[in-house]
């Protein structure tokens, strides 16, 4: 129903690449079957046709706008074409990385063009469905917080509807940060503060301490580049801030803090330490070496032993002993899961310094325009970087880097629409 439902138009196959991930991301304690797998890749051909069809035929029959090559397009076709010549040249396992690298490519084309053919106006009017349907996903998911199948991963983080808690907590901390310049910039916020002291607490009962570092440090750095500006900027940007409902929760908050502030310290330390499970962890830097420590040492000796050609797209740090599904008729892999974490380590560990360059390149072009997109696409590309710091999802839309790279694509696309949010 997806894959005919992506053939409706632009904004239906954003949405049926958002209904994909939800579908793939199911708490397996309500879901009515076996969790989505294979399925998605005939969304994601679908979807690819339907952008090709629309730009070469309706576009020209009918007048509708299609996919225009424009110069900024055709950097980022250039860049991913790069991605997959490296995969079939350069790679540990080539068969592996070409189809991983091919199956990105076709993801991230196929829904920045979706973004790309649609009006400003459109676009802003797809974030609020967006946003509303990712708030949807959390409310419901407030029915399980009494119950054990919302948190039946590991028993103490909450997941809700989601299979995972750290599924779960990057879903609401993105959900944050599409709410988080609404309240910045508009005087009637209270609802917004509401659902933000609300999200806030459900990131804290995910034990996802990636996303509310993520949230944490979007803000503030998108904050502090915007108090560089000039002054108008910042009281068009920040007038929200001075409303009386904005001074109340602030003034609310530290009063909160200040009479808590024990207690507060106590539950921060049993945060860091996903409820004790990590052991003794008291600050952000122990919670990270604990948690991601090991898999950046095993990146670090990959990058020492090919620090120029890298071990290839998608490939473990311990490529020897990856477990590889292969198809019985084709012969092809068809699921072969990495784990990493630190998005900048696992770019040079797979590609090289070479290759990572250019990507770098490409996330730094990338941040430039959200930057001009104004506050809300600023915080958005920080967050996608900050929460692949933890989470290497970015260049893999099997899973959770289908909700990222879908939000991704729409800042990237929306550069020049101004600072509607």
């Amino acid at each position: 129903m997806l894959a005919v439902f992506a053939w409706f138009g632009a904004q239906q196959l954003i949405m049926a690449m958002l209904f994909s991930w939800f579908f793939i991301m199911l708490n397996p304690g309500i879901s009515p079957g076996e969790t989505v797998g294979a399925e998605k890749y005939l969304v994601f051909i679908s979807s690819a046709l339907s952008t090709i069809f629309r730009s070469l035929f309706v576009s020209s029959i009918s007048g509708v706008d299609g996919v225009t090559l424009r110069k900024e397009t055709f950097s980022l076709i250039l860049v991913l074409f790069l991605v997959v010549i490296h995969s079939l040249v350069l790679s540990y396992y080539p068969i592996l990385s070409s189809l991983k690298a091919i199956i990105f490519v076709v993801v991230f084309c196929t829904i920045f063009s979706a973004w790309s053919s649609l009006s400003p106006e459109q676009r802003v009017s797809l974030r609020l469905e967006i946003l509303l349907f990712l708030c949807s996903v959390i409310f419901i998911s407030l029915f399980l917080l009494g119950s054990p199948v919302g948190y039946l991963a590991n028993g103490s983080g909450f997941q809700g509807i989601l299979n995972q808690p750290q599924v779960f907590g990057v879903t609401v901390a993105l959900a944050s940060i599409m709410i988080f310049p609404r309240i910045f910039n508009k005087r009637k916020n209270l609802r917004w503060w509401l659902i933000i002291s609300i999200f806030s607490v459900l990131i804290f009962l995910s034990e996802a301490r990636i996303a509310g570092f993520s949230v944490f440090f979007a803000v503030v750095s998108t904050i502090l580049i915007f108090m560089f500006k000039s002054r108008r900027r910042i009281n068009v940007e920040f007038r929200g801030l001075g409303s009386s409902s904005s001074t109340f929760v602030i003034v609310l908050l530290a009063v909160i803090v200040s009479v808590n502030f024990s207690f507060i310290t106590s539950e921060a330390s049993q945060y860091f330490s996903k409820g004790g499970r990590d052991g003794d962890v008291e600050n952000i830097a122990e919670a990270f070496i604990e948690s991601r420590g090991f898999l950046m040492l095993r990146m670090f000796n990959n990058i020492v032993e090919h620090p120029f050609l890298g071990i290839g797209f998608g490939v473990d740090s311990f490529p020897e002993t990856m477990a590889i599904v292969v198809d019985p008729v084709l012969g092809v892999p068809i699921s072969a899961p990495v784990e990493k974490g630190v998005l900048p380590l696992a770019i040079i560990e797979e590609f090289g310094m070479v290759m990572g360059g250019v990507i770098f390149i490409f996330l730094f072009m990338a941040l430039c325009r959200g930057y001009r997109a104004g506050l809300w696409g600023m915080s958005l590309v920080f967050f996608t970087y900050f929460v692949n710091m933890g989470e290497a999802m970015l260049f893999s839309p099997g899973g959770m880097g289908l909700l990222v790279i879908t939000i991704f694509c729409g800042v990237l696309a929306s550069w020049r629409d101004g600072k509607k949010i």
